[in-house]
C-alpha cells in the first residue's frame, strides 16, 4: 500500500490569528476558507498549503482531545535556514539559536497558540532524502 501525508491539523484557539500567522510570517497560501456542516451544526475548515507544496495544514479549534498549542514537531523544511531566520526575526518572531545535527540544521519557532514549528536545512549530504 503507497500512503502519503495530506493533511495536518493544527489546533488553534483563534482561526483568523492563526490565518495571517500562517499565510503572512510563514509564507503558506490558502487552499480554503469555508464553512462546512459536522454533526448538528457547521465548523470553519481552513486548509493551508506550503509554498512549496506537499501536506496541507488545517487550522482547527473543535478537537476536544487537542487543545490550542499542542503541537509539537511540525519541520518546514528550507533552503537556506539563515535567511528564513532573519526573515522570521524581521517580522517579530522569536527564533532558538541554530541547533547542529548530523541530519540538519534546524531552528525552532512557536505560532500564537504555542504550537512549536521547526524549520530546517538539510545537510547537503542529505539533501537528496528530502
Amino acid at each position: 500500500m503507497k500512503t502519503r501525508i495530506v493533511t495536518v491539523h493544527v489546533p488553534v484557539s483563534d482561526v483568523d490569528r492563526a490565518k495571517r500567522f500562517y499565510t503572512g510570517v510563514i509564507g503558506c497560501r490558502v487552499v480554503s476558507d469555508q464553512e462546512e456542516r459536522a454533526g448538528q451544526g457547521s465548523r470553519r475548515v481552513v486548509r493551508l498549503q506550503p509554498t512549496g507544496g506537499g501536506t496541507a495544514l488545517l487550522l482547527a479549534n473543535w478537537h476536544p482531545t487537542m487543545p490550542p498549542g499542542c503541537l509539537r514537531g511540525m519541520m518546514f523544511l528550507v533552503s537556506d535556514l539563515d535567511a528564513a531566520c532573519a526573515g522570521l526575526l524581521a517580522k517579530g518572531v522569536a527564533v532558538t539559536p541554530i541547533a547542529e545535527t548530523s541530519w540538519a540544521r534546524i531552528a525552532m519557532v512557536s505560532d500564537p497558540d504555542g504550537n512549536q514549528i521547526g524549520i530546517e536545512q538539510l545537510h547537503p549530504h542529505r539533501e537528496g532524502e528530502a
